[in-house]
């Protein structure tokens, strides 16, 4: 491959080599149906916290794709993780989960 062409493929944003390294950020509806997928396995009475972390993501994997907005794209297991893991997501939900207990 010429040093032209892999230069070419890095930079153009419709390749491959440029989708990989840039995600997309989430709209409102993908990060309230993230909200809604793990609540809904987080609290599921049959299972609860008795379930290892992978197969916790796993389940909201399947679940979020499952009840994915229209207007929204398939997300990886690894994207739903992380956008949960930014924080503000997982912060807001616990003080919401904290005072919906009283």
């Amino acid at each position: 491959m010429a040093l032209a062409t892999l230069t070419t493929s890095i930079v153009d944003p419709n390749s491959q080599a440029f989708t990989l390294k840039e995600g997309k950020n989430f709209i409102i509806e993908e990060k309230c149906q993230l909200c809604v997928s793990f609540l809904h396995i987080n609290q599921d009475p049959k299972i609860r916290n008795g379930q290892k972390s992978n197969t916790f993501w796993d389940r909201v994997y399947k679940d979020y794709n499952k009840n994915k907005p229209i207007c929204g794209i398939e997300q990886l297991t690894r994207s739903l993780k992380t956008k949960w893991g930014g924080r503000v997501i997982e912060h807001d939900i616990a003080k919401y989960c904290g005072v919906a207990s009283l």
